[in-house]
Parts: C-alpha cells; sequence; structure tokens
C-alpha cells in the first residue's frame, strides 16, 4: 500500500513539474510576443505635441487683499485673480507660475517685507487652472523653516505640484508627463533676503540657491531621465532693472549649452528681454524676467513704471518618437496688465491681456481713457523691451 502511494505521489510530483515548465515556458513567450510589439511600436510613426504656458511672480501685497471677504468662507477671497485669463490658461495643459510668498498658520498674515498668505490663495490658484507652482525665491524663508513645510503642505493639499523647496532637505525632482513626453521643472534662487543663516546644516537642503555646479548637475541629472523638456526657473537679477546683468546673460548661456531648452526667469518685477539663442541646430529660448503676474506693486506707489506688467509664454513643443527628438513648435509672448478694478465698488487686482485693450478688444470700453493711454503706452514699451536683444517678439 505505501509503495502506491508512493507512486502516486510521484506521478502528482511529475505533473507538477511539468506544468511548472508550461507556465514559464508560455509566460517567456508572452514577453517574447510583447517585446515584439514594443519594437514595431517604437518603428511606427508618432508624432505628440504639449502646450505650456507660463507666467512671472505671484505676489500678495495690501492692494491684493484689501477687503475683499468671501462671504460664504469668511476668508480673503483671491478667485478673481485670473478670471480674464481663463483662456489663454485652459489652453495649457500645464501651466506655471512662482508662487513669491509662503502660508502658514504659525504666523499672522503678512506682507512686503516677510509675506505671509492665507493657504485659500493655493486653492484659488488651482482652481484658476495652475498645475505647477515654483518656490524658489527671495521670500521663501520670510516664515522661516516651518513656513518652508506649510506652504509645501499647503500645496499639496491642493494639488499643485511644486520644485524649489523640500521639506525632508531631499530634491526631488520634478518630472511631469504629458502626451508620452516628459517634462522636467527646476527653480533656483540667487538670493534668500539674508535668512538662509537661519539653515542648520541638515536644513540647507531645503532650498535650491543659484549655484552653477548644482543646475548643471540637476540639468545632466534629468537628461539621464530621458526627460525631453527642461525648463529652468531662475529668480534672480536686479529688481527694477529693464535688461539683464552680466551674470544673468552668462548663466543663461551655460543652462542652454548643459541641456535646458528655456530659461524663464523672475525676481526684477519688471519684463526683461528675450534672448533666442540656436544650440546644437535646436532653438532655445531664454526670458530673463517675466515680471510681475499678480501684484500690489504700482507706479503710484513706487514711482517705478512697468511693475503693473507680466507676460504669459505659451510654448508648444513637439515630439517625434521614432526619431527621439524634441523641439519648439511655437512660442507666443502674451503681454499682461495687472488692473486695480473697482467697478464692483471692491479693490480687485485682476490680471488681463494688454492685447484686449487694442481697437475691438473686449476691455477696451472698461477702462478711462486716461488709463487706456497708459495700457497702451506700456504695452509697446513691453514690446520694445523684449526686442531689445534682437529677438522679434511678432508682437
Amino acid at each position: 500500500m505505501k509503495k502506491h502511494y508512493r507512486k502516486i505521489i510521484y506521478i502528482l510530483f511529475l505533473s507538477l513539474i511539468l506544468v511548472s515548465c508550461s507556465s514559464k515556458t508560455e509566460s517567456v513567450k508572452t514577453e517574447e510576443i510583447k517585446s515584439v510589439e514594443e519594437v514595431e511600436l517604437e518603428s511606427v510613426e508618432r508624432i505628440e505635441n504639449v502646450k505650456i504656458t507660463v507666467t512671472g511672480d505671484i505676489m500678495y501685497h495690501p492692494g491684493t487683499f484689501n477687503s475683499n471677504i468671501n462671504e460664504e468662507t469668511g476668508k480673503y477671497d483671491f478667485r478673481f485673480f485670473y478670471n480674464d485669463m481663463e483662456k489663454y490658461i485652459q489652453a495649457a495643459d500645464l501651466m506655471i507660475g512662482n508662487y513669491e510668498t509662503t502660508s502658514t498658520p504659525t504666523r499672522e498674515l503678512s506682507d512686503y517685507p516677510m509675506f505671509n498668505t492665507p493657504e485659500n490663495s493655493i486653492e484659488d490658484l488651482k482652481n484658476a487652472g495652475f498645475d505647477i507652482l515654483t518656490t524658489a525665491n527671495n521670500h521663501c524663508l520670510d516664515s522661516k523653516v516651518q513656513g518652508v513645510k506649510d506652504t509645501i503642505d499647503a500645496l499639496d493639499k491642493y494639488g499643485i505640484k511644486h520644485t524649489g523647496t523640500w521639506k525632508d532637505g531631499e530634491k526631488d525632482y520634478l518630472i511631469e508627463e504629458v502626451n508620452g513626453i516628459k517634462i522636467g521643472v527646476l527653480a533656483y534662487t540667487e538670493r534668500f533676503n539674508g535668512l538662509e543663516v537661519i539653515l542648520a546644516d541638515n536644513e540647507k537642503g531645503m532650498v535650491s540657491p543659484l549655484d552653477e555646479t548644482q543646475i548643471e548637475k540637476d540639468i545632466k541629472e534629468l537628461k539621464d531621465k530621458n526627460v525631453d523638456i527642461i525648463l529652468v526657473f531662475p529668480h534672480w537679477g536686479e529688481e527694477y532693472m529693464e535688461m539683464p546683468t552680466e551674470k544673468q546673460k552668462e548663466l543663461g548661456h551655460k543652462m542652454l549649452n548643459w541641456g535646458a531648452d528655456m530659461v524663464l526667469g523672475s525676481h526684477p518685477h519688471v519684463v526683461q528681454p528675450v534672448e533666442k539663442v540656436e544650440v546644437d541646430g535646436k532653438d532655445k529660448y531664454i526670458v530673463y524676467s517675466l515680471g510681475n503676474s499678480i501684484s500690489g506693486q504700482r507706479k503710484e506707489f513706487l514711482g517705478i513704471e512697468g511693475v503693473e506688467v507680466g507676460l504669459f509664454v505659451e510654448m508648444e513643443f513637439t515630439k517625434d518618437f521614432k526619431k527621439d527628438t524634441t523641439e519648439i513648435k511655437n512660442i507666443n509672448f502674451v503681454p499682461t496688465y495687472v488692473r486695480d478694478d473697482r467697478s464692483s465698488g471692491k479693490i480687485q487686482y485682476k490680471t488681463q491681456a494688454m492685447v484686449d485693450y487694442l481697437e475691438g478688444g473686449s476691455l477696451r470700453e472698461t477702462v478711462s481713457s486716461g488709463e487706456l493711454n497708459k495700457i497702451l503706452n506700456l504695452r509697446t514699451k513691453v514690446i520694445n523691451v523684449l526686442e531689445a536683444m534682437e529677438y522679434d517678439s511678432g508682437l
């Protein structure tokens, strides 16, 4: 009887081995078929596009707060900031701006020179259509280390991607994929308003200084990760200067040569020129300063012309998957104006496209003749600035 059982067990054991081998063989065949399919897909013509729109400094001065309270929530209301830019924002696959403030409940709300903004400002930016906010700027430490952490928590809470500061001090590369195209976003700041001294040695990795060695390393890291488009956002230059410094120009060209596709600067609070540069047969661009996207800065307060002006830069990239090449297909510059709108009985600062104030534009009849002249003169001025380095903006 025991021999009979042994024989049965032996037959079952052999059967299990045969089933296992058959399964493994089938698995190998499946993998081989999948591999062949992948090879065939790679050989098929495939072209994809992605549209990325960027804007400059998003700041919360007293003029952006005023007495605007959302009656339903009891919170400050920032929903109107970008209502008039909706068509530009919604047309983008990715909408990116620079969040030049902090958001922490551990401090009272504050404006210049130590910004702290309620977190629903981030919620309102998300609802307006922003996908990514950079946080590397000279105000990122205004609420100290806790402020860096709380700001990141608020961005995460409302589903906005971010880069430029990190909670744990470990750089986490921001790579977004749209239509199979990988976009890498890097952000750095030249200044911290002297607050970098508060960082302990184990906290220095929480911020992103404008360090050439690190920038070159980061660009090459993204290249190694097979990123198709690299956007670099340096917070640099001199405030209120319409022309870039020699340092900006030198570093901007270096970043393109290292592998960046677009350099998109901020901090001067006025628009600076655009430079088109050919690198290895590809067109690349440096926007030295995008100006103010939204802020409370105005000529009547500062005596400085152009602080109400910014840019929306619309970029369309195309990728040829068969050739594994990506290049910029179209680029469009939309000069913007921050309007002090009091038509509702409240003071509301709104970012608006200057083109809407031209003859036949939707906003032309909504302002006085004096403000219309100011806007049109500023539009002429910003076009001249954009083209100051022999680049034809087409405006």
